[in-house]
């Protein structure tokens, strides 16, 4: 085990050979989902999202005419299905782009609820699902830049590959994780420039964040964290002042640009999310805001993130980082706590609207989980403290590992019926 621990420290082949392991356990663990439940979609959103994609493909049409979600998530499943309607060609199952069905008289909003052609959905499940893997490397990027420490940075991937929430959603074609990703890279960046003080950093944070946020408006609390890191890095000169409040809003227009197009319809769908999530409600999917909505969500973090002991362990993750007032975690963690208090004041919940967050608190809960291993050593000698960090680390990971499981092979055994 020493000798393990002593190649994977000095060897860059095991160290990467460690980090694309967690990556192709994450990608095995989503898998099921590019298929589940084919021909048919089983999910209003992603019924709805596929066909007006495909729609927008049909017709060379870049204005979605839909703004209750921002454009980038179209922008970037038409290239996939364009490329998936081709290799279909290739395997003899299509001809034309027009035979793809989006409408149903019968569908919910006249849309159609099961794929005709079912390969150009896979395609654009499995872009989603890649985007799912492409989050748990961020979150080993962001561990490794706050405590360069493998056990650390696999514990951390392990961790958000196993969250059931985000097994569950990591195919849905949607706009989910294409926030969550794009949101994880603007931290990475954002450290990388609290640590070298380099602008190209700076400006990828702020591109990636009006990237986020036009792939969802639920991201807007990313588009401080620029802010957020030049005033906790000391470094506010105009330049990178300018850079953090305009590049933001610049990279949502540039990815998003018929909002300026079709003004009064955005405004109109905007108005209703805001009078969606904080006046009215959904049947079903509501609380007071506040405590309860709070509540809510951490019962929720429980069940699919990473379980109750591991919650325990991201309070204590947090307690760690407060307690040594590192300016680093206020830029790693700021998202994701303004991202909570975002969703906790509203009346709706919809648990997907907080995805983004479970990679965060599976850093709080491996932080914890070294504050915890740094208290033992004062009881247990040196050579058994890789013994009790392993024991706490799989008493964390035993619970969600087995729920997501669990819905991995639920998903694998939803047939048409």
């Amino acid at each position: 085990m020493v000798q393990l621990r002593a190649k994977i420290q000095n060897d860059r082949r095991y160290f990467w050979a460690l980090v694309c392991f967690i990556l192709v356990f994450a990608f095995i663990l989503r898998l099921p989902y590019v298929s589940s439940g084919l021909p048919y979609f089983y999910h209003e959103d992603e019924a709805h999202h596929f066909n007006r994609v495909v729609r927008m493909t049909q017709k060379g049409e870049y204005n979605p005419e839909y703004f209750h979600k921002p454009s980038l998530h179209f922008y970037l499943r038409m290239p996939v299905v364009a490329a998936s309607f081709l290799w279909s060609v290739k395997k003899g199952e299509i001809r034309s782009i027009q035979e793809v069905k989006t409408e149903d008289p019968y569908g919910l909003g006249d849309y159609n609820f099961t794929a005709s052609h079912p390969r150009l959905v896979r395609w654009s499940r499995m872009l989603s699902v890649l985007l799912a893997v492409g989050l748990v490397a961020g979150a080993m990027k962001v561990s490794w830049l706050l405590i360069p420490a493998w056990p650390l940075m696999a514990a951390t991937g392990l961790l958000t590959a196993v969250a059931p929430g985000l097994v569950s959603q990591s195919a849905v074609i949607g706009v989910d994780m294409p926030m969550a990703f794009f949101a994880i890279l603007s931290v990475i960046f954002s450290l990388d420039f609290f640590r070298t003080k380099a602008y190209r950093y700076l400006f990828w944070a702020a591109v990636c964040a009006g990237l986020s946020t036009s792939s969802k408006y639920n991201a807007l609390p990313i588009c401080v964290l620029p802010l957020v890191t030049i005033v906790v890095s000391r470094a506010l000169r105009w330049k990178n002042l300018v850079t953090s409040l305009l590049v933001p809003i610049g990279a949502f227009f540039a990815a998003s640009p018929f909002i300026l197009v079709s003004l009064p319809l955005f405004l109109d769908q905007f108005a209703y999310e805001i009078w969606h999530y904080g006046v009215a409600g959904h049947q079903g999917h509501m609380a007071t805001p506040g405590f309860e909505q709070a509540g809510f969500y951490l019962n929720w973090i429980v069940a699919d993130g990473v379980g109750l002991v591991g919650l325990f362990l991201a309070f204590l993750g947090a307690l760690y980082f407060l307690l040594r007032l590192e300016r680093e975690a206020v830029v790693a963690f700021s998202f994701s706590l303004l991202l909570f208090i975002l969703m906790c004041l509203q009346k709706t919940n919809f648990t997907r609207n907080l995805l983004a967050l479970l990679p965060f608190v599976s850093l709080l809960v491996v932080f914890g989980l070294f504050a915890l291993v740094d208290i033992s050593k004062r009881f247990v000698s040196e050579q058994r403290v890789p013994l009790v960090a392993g024991t706490f680390f799989l008493g964390v990971f035993f619970q969600p590992f087995l729920t997501a499981s669990q819905v991995s092979m639920r998903a694998l055994s939803l047939k048409d019926s």
